[in-house]
């Protein structure tokens, strides 16, 4: 999976870059969809970001 974090901590554009088999995408993207992130005041502020997230499923 790779995403963009928003600097409001959502992630958005999520897309699926590689898969083995792909009955789980789209619950994939949605439980991505559901994650929030949270940045430090004290670090940055209004950052954006892209991340890659790699599960393998056995």
């Amino acid at each position: 999976m790779r995403y963009d974090v928003g600097a409001d901590g959502v992630p958005e554009n999520i897309r699926v870059i590689q898969a083995r088999n792909d009955c789980f995408d789209k619950e994939a993207a949605i439980a991505v969809a559901m994650w929030r992130y949270e940045v430090s005041d004290r670090v940055w502020t209004d950052l954006e970001t892209t991340m890659t997230f790699d599960q393998s499923y056995r």
